[in-house]
Order: structure tokens, then C-alpha cells, then sequence
């Protein structure tokens, strides 16, 4: 469980709860006890954001290379590349 978890120097995913991730090429499985608000690394401005297959609205913070999204509480979610 952590709140930051990187690879390579590069953000995959900062949250402000504590969040448990499975790290796989090209995805990383999660699980968030609370609903928090997270960063997610991406190497460039997304067009979309999705978690488990649906669209999210999100902030991008171009000097963290990061998508801002809140997630929901309980659960698996998914974060594909």
C-alpha cells in the first residue's frame, strides 16, 4: 500500500489515500478504500481519460506530466496505456 508509487523516475500513480496497485505492461490494477483524488503519470496530455471503460473528467499538470481524476471509493479500477 502507498500513496506515491513510480518506476524509472516516472509518476505511474500519486494518490492522497493510501491505494494498493498491481503494475503490469501497459496497465496498473488498483484498489482505493476511499475515494481520493489522484495523479496519474502520462507522458503527454490525454484526450481521455478512462478508469474501468468509463470516460473521466480530468485536470492535466503539465509540469507533474499527470492526469488529475478523483476516483471512487471500494473496488478494483483499472488504468490502461
Amino acid at each position: 500500500m502507498c500513496t506515491t508509487l513510480s518506476r524509472d523516475g516516472k509518476l505511474l500513480i500519486e494518490s492522497e489515500k493510501p491505494v494498493t496497485c498491481e503494475v503490469s505492461a501497459g496497465s496498473i490494477n488498483c484498489y482505493l478504500a476511499e475515494e481520493s483524488v489522484a495523479a496519474i503519470g502520462v507522458a503527454s496530455k490525454p484526450r481521455d481519460v478512462f478508469v474501468n471503460g468509463e470516460s473521466m473528467p480530468f485536470t492535466y499538470d503539465p509540469d507533474r506530466k499527470a492526469a488529475i481524476v478523483t476516483l471512487r471509493k471500494g473496488g478494483f479500477f483499472s488504468i490502461t496505456k
